[in-house]
């Protein structure tokens, strides 16, 4: 019997850490929106593709404008966008996507990305992604050109293109080719999904290569003479190992050269680096004694 019950321990204990893990590696996403974006409330199925392999925090509502003063929406008028980015502060997820706009001027709407992305570096979010308007109509052109402008200037800035992702599809749009049908709804979700996900479980790229230099002083090789290697590229600190040095100079770990008494000539030294990463790179530096 206790051997049993310790079994049944083992493993609930393996299921919950799996679980755990699982957990860890859903990335914490706040969405922001405006009425389309709030579709993702209506449409469950939308719901479900957003928050698929996602920790999302859903911020949903109609009529929410970017920086200005919302428009009503029913019996309340929700919170601009800046205003509850600066209300959650740190609670945000170190990931926002923001779906705002079709309430928006032109005018206001360019000034007020650069305020919003001020806020979200403020409650120290890593990214920020940022879905274009369906350009149903000319004000949103411009609102495009906005977030486009900014992302240039931002390398934080992610842009998810629904105006091009949506582009073909009148039936995903009611009659006034803003708002959602269903089908419409669950595809915006699938685009931001999608979107998010492609930069969030990317691998990270490679580090650069590593490479090595001597730092070698044109003076006598005397005794008490020092010389350095350097590397570049990895992840400092670095350990070195040196084949190939002349009679009367050898090198430590930490790249220092050091000796005297050389004789004169050409000398091809091979330098194997160890990063603090554990990666190893062997490199060939030529030292001339004269």
């Amino acid at each position: 019997m206790f051997l049993r019950k310790s079994l049944i321990a083992l493993v609930l204990a393996g299921v919950l850490s799996t679980i755990a893990t699982a957990a860890r590696t859903r990335p914490h996403v706040t969405l922001i929106t405006d009425s389309v974006g709030a579709s993702l409330g209506w449409d469950s199925a939308a719901s479900r593709i957003f928050q698929q392999g996602i920790d999302a925090d859903l911020e949903l509502k109609g009529c929410r404008r970017l920086t200005t003063q919302s428009c009503p929406a029913g019996n309340e008028i929700p919170p601009n966008a800046l205003e509850l980015i600066r209300t959650k502060g740190r609670a945000l997820g170190a990931n926002v996507v923001i779906n705002v706009g079709y309430n928006d001027y032109p005018a206001v709407y360019g000034p007020g990305i650069e305020e919003v992305l001020g806020a979200l570096e403020a409650a120290h979010v890593e990214h920020v992604f940022w879905v274009t308007l369906h350009a149903s109509r000319h004000p949103y052109v411009e609102s495009n050109a906005a977030i486009s402008e900014a992302a240039h200037r931002h390398p934080e800035l992610t842009i998810i293109d629904w105006n091009a992702f949506s582009s073909g599809h009148p039936d995903w749009f009611g009659r006034d080719g803003v708002h959602l049908s269903g089908e419409g709804a669950q595809a915006l979700a699938r685009c931001m999904h999608d979107g998010v996900l492609a930069v969030l479980l990317a691998p990270p790229p490679p580090p650069p290569p590593i490479e090595v230099e001597l730092d070698f002083p044109g003076a006598t090789v005397t005794p008490g003479f020092a010389a350095r290697l350097h590397a570049t590229g990895g992840s400092a600190p670095y350990r070195f190992a040196v084949r190939g040095l002349p009679r009367g100079l050898h090198a430590r770990r930490n790249g220092t050269v050091s000796g005297g008494s050389v004789a004169s000539g050409n000398y091809t030294l091979v330098v194997s680096v160890r990063d603090s990463k554990g990666r190893a790179a062997t490199d060939r530096v030529s030292l001339r004694v004269s």
